[in-house]
Parts: C-alpha cells; sequence; structure tokens
C-alpha cells in the first residue's frame, strides 16, 4: 500500500527522506547527480553574465565609435549649410549624441 505524501514538506525534507529510503549507493548517485545538475546551472548562468557583459561592452565601444563620427559628420554638413540651417543641424546633432551618449553610459538598452 502507498502512504500518501503530506503536500506540508518541503523539498529539502522530501530529499531527505528519499535519500533515507533508496539507501547509501544510491544515495551517493543522487547526490552526485544533483551536484553535477548545480554546477551545470551554476557554469549555464555564469556564461550567461559573460556574454551579456560582452555585449554591453560591445554596444558601448560600438557608441563611441558612432559619437566620433557623427561629430565628424555634423561638422562636415553645418561647414556646408547657411546659418539658417546650422541651428537645426546642432540641435539635431545634439539629440543623436545624447542618445549615444545614454548607450554609452547603460542608460539605454
Amino acid at each position: 500500500m502507498v502512504k500518501p505524501i503530506s503536500l506540508r514538506l518541503r523539498n529539502a525534507e522530501i530529499l531527505a527522506k528519499a535519500r533515507t529510503a533508496l539507501g547509501s549507493v544510491t544515495e551517493a548517485r543522487l547526490k552526485q547527480s544533483h551536484d553535477a545538475a548545480v554546477k551545470e546551472r551554476a557554469r549555464n548562468i555564469v556564461e550567461r553574465a559573460k556574454e551579456e557583459k560582452r555585449l554591453r561592452y560591445g554596444a558601448g565601444n560600438a557608441a563611441r565609435r558612432a559619437l566620433l563620427v557623427i561629430e565628424q559628420a555634423y561638422d562636415r554638413i553645418v561647414a556646408a549649410s547657411d546659418e539658417i540651417d546650422k541651428a537645426r543641424w546642432r540641435e539635431r546633432q545634439g539629440r543623436v549624441e545624447r542618445e549615444l551618449r545614454k548607450i554609452i553610459t547603460g542608460g539605454r538598452p
């Protein structure tokens, strides 16, 4: 006959009861497989964090390079424009540069 399981048991209690019921050999294998699963999860988390950090760093570098190119391009446009257009181009340049600086400082995803 199967005994009903209390739903109030915690995960650790359930594992402890199962390990005592299975015996020492099976317990060792069970602990080893559980430890391997935990280590694998930890490795995956670390890898994901490293990849995310690498991507953020790459995005920041790309934004810095874009900022330099944008400054040069707007300087050339303003040099070739008349006085009325210069103010508009400088305003647009300011908007673009603010957005790129937000990316560099981490204000944008």
